[in-house]
């Protein structure tokens, strides 16, 4: 082993065991394959070791020695301004899928074993939102079935969070099935035409921000409809309840949001919280250069009327 992170062959190594038996069986006399099919599969085998070889330059100083390291000085490092301004409204969930693509997708070259890895754990989160997103879906319309939250006015706080929530529930279930179906259709072996679809889709300075920032619209969808829900739960609670029941309430919903932002302050790691000091910075300064921009437009338009 060259490597302490992964090894640069594209065979697991319980094909590489079978391929190993498999060879101890082939029939060799006088230092000659007696056997067609033996020689096909052997020379099969040394194609498929000669040409990883090639691709990961296998005898040159510059040599790749792991599956994710770049020989061309491909990385990502500039973000746009799209992902800086999405990352915040997404929960910082691309950030997640960006570097994962981008170790998946190196110097151009996609390994059949990350890439079969890699959609069957996204095929696993889309199961596990789709579920949650049915749940929450079905939750919002019990919610809505109750008599004192629909009046019949339907202008309300709680009707429209609980309206919002469903809305962001469906959409996070429309998109999950639509990436599911993609992955299976493509199927986990399929590399080459994987290949070619993230060579159409990259971007040259900031690489597969299009595609991790669809891969995390299911998450941050679901995350809005729980949020929209629970506005709306606890604006039927404190509506027309008195002291009594408000205090414990108020109470164990505080706890809890502690217990939650502490929780997520502590399992993030350091590359997250920059990329959240970023975004937010960025969004600061949005917003302080609003008016002085609000001030240039209607400048221009004064001038242009003029």
């Amino acid at each position: 082993m060259t490597s302490e992170v992964s090894a640069v062959c594209a065979f697991s190594i319980d094909v590489l065991k079978n391929t190993l038996e498999l060879i101890k069986d082939v029939d060799v006399e006088n230092d000659y394959i007696q056997s067609a099919h033996d020689k096909c599969f052997i020379a099969r085998m040394m194609n498929h070791f000669r040409h990883c070889q090639y691709l990961n330059y296998h005898g040159q100083r510059s040599a790749r020695l792991s599956r994710d390291q770049t020989v061309h000085g491909d990385s990502y490092e500039k973000r746009s301004v799209m992902m800086k301004c999405l990352a915040p409204l997404l929960f910082n969930a691309p950030y997640e899928h960006i570097h994962s693509l981008h170790k998946l997708y190196v110097d151009s070259i996609v390994n059949q074993l990350d890439w079969r890895t890699f959609v069957q754990k996204l095929n696993a989160e889309m199961q596990a939102f789709n579920l949650l997103a049915t749940v929450l879906l079905s939750v919002n319309v019990g919610f809505l079935a109750i008599q004192s939250v629909d009046d019949g006015g339907g202008d309300s706080l709680s009707q429209v969070a609980s309206y919002l929530s469903v809305i962001s529930s469906f959409g996070s279930m429309l998109l999950g099935v639509n990436i599911a179906r993609q992955s299976y259709t493509q199927g986990p072996d399929m590399v080459d035409n994987v290949q070619a679809h993230l060579q159409s889709i990259v971007h040259p300075k900031h690489g597969l921000e299009t595609l991790a920032i669809i891969y995390s619209l299911p998450y941050a969808l679901l995350m809005w409809g729980m949020i929209f829900f629970v506005l709306a739960f606890f604006t039927e609670c404190f509506r027309h309840s008195s002291a009594v029941p408000s205090v414990p309430v108020s109470v164990m919903a505080l706890i809890v949001l502690v217990l939650i932002g502490w929780s997520c302050h502590t399992l993030r790691d350091s590359a997250e919280c920059g990329h959240s000091s970023g975004s937010v910075l960025m969004a600061v300064k949005w917003v302080k250069d609003l008016p002085r921009w609000i001030l240039a437009s209607v400048v221009r338009s004064v001038s242009a009327s003029r």
